[in-house]
């Protein structure tokens, strides 16, 4: 069983290219799992960020697009151009709100709060694939829980020797 646990992140790695495969049907078959499209989606987010940064690129249009054609209906609207449109999302989605420039409309005002609540499933996304990018591995973490070791001995060392002397 350990063993199977340690080929699963290469063999879902390698599967994803073609899930429909019989490889792939029999090893979740052999530990009893579902294929389904949740477990499907976690392993294409574990595997790569392009998802999500092409998800989070489609947000950016299409809501700066949404946003800035419901409005034009008003009539002194700062949101007609481009610019303002893209700086409000950008905005919405880092909640940092200004308040410099914001949505007239009724159409224009639900936009921005279906993006926010798009942004607060979006940003924690990202922050996480960031950080178990960033995070070190176990072999990593090792080395340098040694080397701290061996500086605390050293530090130990001196003070004993200046103890003593």
């Amino acid at each position: 069983m350990i063993l199977r646990l340690k080929f699963i992140p290469r063999f879902v790695a390698v599967c994803l290219q073609d899930v429909r495969t019989h490889e792939a049907d029999v090893f979740f078959r052999l530990n009893k799992l579902r294929q389904s499209d949740s477990l499907l989606m976690r392993c294409a987010l574990a595997v790569s960020n392009v998802p999500v940064a092409l998800f989070f690129a489609c947000v950016l249009l299409v809501f700066t697009y949404l946003i800035m054609a419901f409005e034009r209906a008003a009539f002194v609207a700062p949101l007609k151009l481009w610019a303002n449109a893209l700086w409000l999302v950008i905005n919405t989605i880092s909640t940092v709100g200004y308040g410099d420039v914001y949505p007239s409309t009724g159409l224009g005002r639900l936009a921005a709060a279906a993006l926010s609540t798009i942004a607060l499933l979006l940003v924690p996304i990202s922050v996480s694939l960031v950080n178990r990018r960033l995070e070190l591995s176990r072999g990593e973490s090792r080395v340098l829980s040694m080397l701290d070791l061996a500086e605390a001995r050293r530090q130990r060392t001196n003070a004993a020797s200046r103890l003593v002397a």
